[in-house]
């Protein structure tokens, strides 16, 4: 699946949430293609990087005394 930016705010029919202007949704090509004739998405899907890496230094490095 990709993810798009939502360029109008809409009420989701398939999960019933409100879904606003400026958020990134995740839709298969059909689902996609459904929001895209309704105007509500953008036509080009939103590139999406590579997973961050977790962090391999301790949270926390003061001591408690």
């Amino acid at each position: 699946m990709k993810q798009y930016k939502v360029k109008q705010d809409f009420s989701d029919a398939v999960t019933g949430a409100m879904v606003r202007a400026g958020d990134t949704i995740t839709a298969t090509d059909a689902r996609a293609e459904e929001l895209r004739a309704g105007g509500v998405i953008n036509v080009t899907p939103v590139a999406v990087g590579p997973e961050p890496e977790a962090a391999t230094e301790p949270a926390s490095t003061t001591k408690k005394k």
